[in-house]
């Protein structure tokens, strides 16, 4: 039997930390996922530029 699958549009607010994923991410980290997603995306970094590969 297949399961039903659905997508529910929800506010943010009400969203939660899984608790068994204890992952967080610093300031750092979020600020080098965010160029990388620009650059895989093409658009442009805060400096203008995409850094060097």
């Amino acid at each position: 039997m297949v399961e039903e699958r659905r997508i529910e549009n929800i506010e943010i607010a009400r969203l939660k930390p899984a608790p068994r994923n204890a992952r967080t991410h610093s300031k750092r980290q979020i600020e080098q996922m965010g160029t990388h997603i620009n650059v895989l995306l093409g658009a442009d970094t805060a400096q203008g530029e995409h850094p060097a590969r």
